[in-house]
């Protein structure tokens, strides 16, 4: 059986999606935007948005250009500052 889902905006919040990836349980999905760097995280079971984590104020003007999840799904990293002008972070 295959299944196709699609998050479409409005209410997916969605701003140039750079990266996604799955939580470990795979009942998750995160998407890091590139256009308002902001984090977005949806419920695959119902697909649904569950939240919009706005970035930290000294990243505002970074872009996110790649993530993972840990193992254990505690921890999220993300990388910052595509672009040689701008600085990097993780």
């Amino acid at each position: 059986v295959e299944r196709v889902n699609a998050l479409t905006n409005p209410s997916a919040q969605l701003d140039k999606p750079q990266h996604a990836v799955f939580t470990p349980d795979g009942e998750k999905l995160i998407v890091a935007n590139w256009e308002n760097q902001t984090v977005t995280i949806y419920d695959l079971g119902e697909m649904k948005l569950l939240t919009v984590i706005p970035p930290p104020s000294h990243l505002r003007s970074q872009k996110p250009h790649g993530m993972a999840v840990s193992p254990c799904g505690n921890f999220l990293a993300i990388a910052y500052g595509a672009a040689k002008r701008f600085g990097r972070a993780l």
